[in-house]
């Protein structure tokens, strides 16, 4: 579905198909304008999809992950996010950071290009010394 505009609608339609999903591991939903509504509804729908494993969510214009430092936390199957090129802060670092110290199944996330500061880089780089299975991929932009 990469590039495909979507929108928040189709995400919400994504959302609801990945409830019942028994076979599909994964999901590209890169560049598809799903944004902070299409979103949240996807990273709901993880809480109880027990099949998908890797998840890309890049360059949608997300500006709030809270949400999906919750579900790294509590859904042992997913193993990749991919987050690139979205607006998420330090608040979002924090989430993300606090999530995956605890989350052993979780093997890469792709943070670049969002807007942390020094402290979310602080926090995620402490996660990542906690949980020596994840790859945390981020940089900071330098303004």
């Amino acid at each position: 579905l990469s590039s495909n505009l979507i929108g928040p609608l189709g995400g919400i339609a994504i959302a609801n198909a990945l409830e019942s999903n028994t076979v599909l591991q994964k999901l590209n939903l890169d560049s598809t304008g799903i944004t902070d509504g299409g979103c949240t509804s996807v990273v709901k729908a993880l809480a109880v999809n027990k099949t998908l494993q890797e998840i890309v969510l890049g360059n949608n214009s997300i500006s709030s992950a809270s949400n999906i430092g919750l579900i790294i936390k509590a859904n042992r199957t997913l193993n990749t996010l991919f987050l690139p090129l979205n607006s998420l802060s330090n608040p979002d670092a924090f989430s993300i950071a606090e999530s995956i110290a605890t989350n052993c199944s979780m093997r890469l996330i792709d943070l670049r290009n969002n807007k942390f500061g020094p402290e979310g880089k602080t926090a995620l780089e402490a996660a990542k010394g906690k949980n020596k299975k994840c790859s945390i991929i981020f940089q900071i932009p330098y303004t």
